[in-house]
């Protein structure tokens, strides 16, 4: 691993992140939310590791 950061996002915000790199990967580690990644969407639940795929490109 050669970076990591931890967000407390409030219930009603979001939080945008600049894509890093290949293989990374988002950890939830309480609540629920939706996450969204070019045209694509997942939701979330504590607990859930999600592989991030590259930005799309513009």
């Amino acid at each position: 691993m050669e970076f990591f950061e931890i967000v407390r996002v409030a219930v009603g915000h979001s939080h945008a992140y600049d894509w890093r790199g290949p293989k990374e990967k988002l950890f939830l580690v309480k609540g629920a939310c939706i996450v969204k990644f070019g045209s694509s969407s997942k939701a979330l639940q504590e607990g859930d590791v999600l592989d991030l795929p590259p930005a799309e490109e513009e």
